[in-house]
């Protein structure tokens, strides 16, 4: 009795209790799925489509890892996951937008449509261009509030404003005239 395997009983005991918390983190990433499945479906039915950023989601559900509530945040594009166990339903989704939001929205759908350029001119992901836009005032500062993200987004060596001979965009109600050169 003068020996107990103590690194043996550590190990079997550590795999023992790590098999149990991969055991949650699994039945609660299926609950994750569901969850993100009902707010999509309740964006889909108020015509918010994903690339619009919303600023809040409160669950009913608590959720044993926060990494699980930053999936959840990714998934439906929202800002702030809340967890609150008092509500009557399963999930309570703010669909106000502010001046913010819905700025962050139409920068997010000119990416879109900047990608789809360079898919059409089929240039590679690699490739850098430099994008030429035409816009009104508005449109201008727009895309100059978001400058780094979209020259990151569609691998841009330049972003200039201009008149240029490119391609309509229309973003809400602005309309850009854009120009891909590799």
């Amino acid at each position: 009795l003068n020996f107990w395997p103590e690194g043996e009983t550590k190990n079997f005991l550590s795999r023992l209790f790590k098999k149990e918390k991969e055991e949650v983190i699994l039945r609660e990433m299926v609950e994750v799925r569901a969850l993100v499945s009902k707010v999509l479906e309740a964006r889909d039915k108020t015509a918010l489509r994903v690339r619009q950023p919303l600023l809040k989601l409160t669950v009913r559900q608590h959720f044993s890892d926060p990494a699980l509530l930053d999936i959840i945040k990714e998934e439906v594009n929202v800002k702030v996951v809340k967890e609150d166990s008092s509500l009557n339903q399963d999930f309570i989704l703010d669909t106000t937008l502010t001046p913010e939001l819905k700025a962050e929205g139409e920068m997010r759908d000119f990416i879109r449509g900047v990608q789809e350029q360079r898919k059409t001119l089929g240039l590679l992901p690699a490739d850098k261009v430099n994008l030429t836009i035409e816009t009104s005032e508005v449109g201008e500062k727009l895309l100059t509030k978001f400058k780094t993200e979209i020259m990151k987004a569609t691998q841009s060596t330049s972003l200039s404003f201009g008149s240029n001979a490119g391609n309509d965009l229309k973003v809400g109600e602005q309309v850009f005239k854009v120009k891909l050169e590799k």
